[in-house]
C-alpha cells in the first residue's frame, strides 16, 4: 500500500511538470524556398509555446513566439496588447502581429496568438540564463509561462540552428 502511495505521488509530481514535452522541427516550404527551425513545446497552463526561426531564401530571418490554447468563450482570446518578454532582469514589450480564434463544434476552440521578434531581443533571449513570457487575454488576464532551463537552452538552439 505504500509503495502505491508513493508511486501515485511521484507520478503527480511527474505529471505536473510544465513541460511534457520539446523537440526541434526543421521544414523545407517548397514554393519559396524558406526554411523554418521550430521549438515546439506543451506548457500546463496552456497548451503550446513555440519559438520560430525562417530563412527565407532573400537571405533574411524572421523570429516567432507562437502560443496556442484551448478556449471556451471570446474572452480567453488573447488580445492584441503587447505581449511581455523577461529575459534575466530585462522586460521588453513585443506587439503582438496575430491573434486568431478556431471554433470547433464537438471540442473546445483553438485560440493562437503571434510575436515577432526584434535582432535585439534575439539577443537577448540567446544570452539569458531564464525567460518568462506573458500574454494577455480579452478579459484582462493574463497568463505568464516560465520556460524550463530544458525549452531555454532550446530556443537557444534554435536561434543558433544554420541552414
Amino acid at each position: 500500500m505504500k509503495k502505491l502511495l508513493l508511486c501515485f505521488i511521484v507520478l503527480c509530481f511527474v505529471g505536473n511538470s510544465s513541460i511534457s514535452y520539446a523537440h526541434i522541427k526543421r521544414k523545407v516550404d517548397s514554393f519559396d524556398n524558406s526554411i523554418r527551425f521550430v521549438s515546439y513545446n506543451d506548457i500546463d497552463i496552456i497548451n503550446h509555446i513555440g519559438l520560430k526561426k525562417i530563412y527565407f531564401s532573400d537571405g533574411g530571418i524572421k523570429y516567432n513566439i507562437f502560443l496556442s490554447s484551448n478556449a471556451s468563450d471570446k474572452d480567453d482570446m488573447y488580445s492584441k496588447k503587447d505581449v511581455e518578454i523577461k529575459t534575466d532582469a530585462d522586460i521588453s514589450k513585443v506587439k503582438v502581429v496575430d491573434a486568431t480564434i478556431t471554433r470547433f463544434i464537438y471540442s473546445a476552440d483553438i485560440i493562437d496568438s503571434k510575436v515577432e521578434l526584434s535582432p535585439e531581443l534575439v539577443e537577448k533571449i540567446k544570452n539569458a540564463n531564464k525567460i518568462s513570457v506573458r500574454f494577455y487575454k480579452e478579459n484582462g488576464m493574463a497568463n505568464t509561462i516560465n520556460l524550463s532551463d530544458k525549452v531555454v537552452a532550446e530556443w537557444k538552439q534554435v536561434i543558433n540552428t544554420e541552414k
